[in-house]
């Protein structure tokens, strides 16, 4: 039986993001990326309107676990956070020999 991927990452916690700062956010989901594929993770277009930005955006083949999403606040006001908000779309690709 295949594993079904998340296509969502939602928030572990609820909090507050001041301008500048710069946060890692557990996410709900557990992702395990099957050999010969990878995960590219981009922030949802509703947080990128409020300022926010993403930092490492790339999951390494048969890589499992929960993923500490870095947000990074480029606006002047605060952007509060709550648990259970989309926070990035995850999209798998197969991985190309180098």
């Amino acid at each position: 039986m295949e594993t079904e991927l998340p296509k969502v990452l939602t928030s572990l916690i609820s909090g507050e993001l001041i301008p500048g700062a710069c946060v890692a956010i557990t996410s709900n989901e557990v992702v395990t990326t099957p050999p010969g594929i990878v995960g590219i993770i981009g922030i949802r277009k509703s947080l990128a309107m409020r300022g926010l930005t993403i930092g490492a955006t790339l999951v390494p083949s048969e890589w499992s676990g929960k993923l500490s999403i870095q947000l990074i606040n480029h606006s002047n006001k605060t952007v509060e956070i709550h648990k259970g908000d989309e926070l990035v779309n995850i999209a798998y690709l197969v991985e190309m020999a180098g």
